[in-house]
């Protein structure tokens, strides 16, 4: 019996054709990042008697250049993100705000969470704990009108959320203290 021969010009085509795909899903070296918000600046803070650096992203929040939300990430020399402090609706003034769960249309907070994923699967989520003694709060303490840097200190406390959470191992409260962060604020 004999084999069937491919004709060159079908093994030619079948070659050219690997070639262009190998060639198409090759990563380019010089690849720019994409346009937006990065890390900038850095927080130091204490979380549980332990002191921490960690990366600092904050942004004008949406529709208003009054408030900003700001993300407090450990980022690893890989880049991807571990744990991280959430705050959201961060007035835009030096005054002293309460850290809240939530914010209602009627009183406005400041609000706080804290994480930690392994790059796509959370891995616990802390909620702000406002039962205990210790006073949740944010405040700017230098604002660069022109460079747009911007200072703060803040403290809070988390109270793990039970219904997300998948580490045995994880404390049942966080403390932070001493938080203090230098950053730029940026365009969304």
């Amino acid at each position: 019996m004999k084999k069937p021969i491919i004709p060159p010009f079908r093994c030619l085509i079948s070659f050219l054709f690997a070639g262009l795909l190998f060639a198409a899903c090759k990563k380019e070296s010089n690849t720019s990042q994409p346009e937006g918000p990065s890390y900038m600046g850095s927080a130091s803070m204490v979380i549980n008697g332990e002191e921490v650096t960690f990366s600092t992203l904050l942004v004008y929040s949406y529709n208003s250049v009054a408030e900003a939300s700001l993300l407090i990430t450990d980022v690893s020399p890989e880049g991807r993100e571990g744990k991280s402090i959430s705050v959201s609706t961060i007035p835009l003034n030096l005054e002293k705000h309460r850290l809240a769960m939530s914010t209602t249309q009627d009183v406005r907070n400041a609000e706080a969470s804290l994480s930690q994923s392994d790059g796509d699967v959370l891995m616990y989520h802390y909620s702000l704990n406002e039962e205990d003694e210790i006073e949740d709060f944010i405040q700017f303490t230098h604002i660069n009108e022109e460079t747009r840097e911007v200072k703060d200190i803040f403290q809070a406390s988390f109270l793990e959320n039970t219904l997300v959470a998948f580490n045995s191992l994880s404390p049942d409260t966080i403390v932070i203290t001493a938080g203090t962060f230098e950053t730029v604020l940026q365009d969304r």
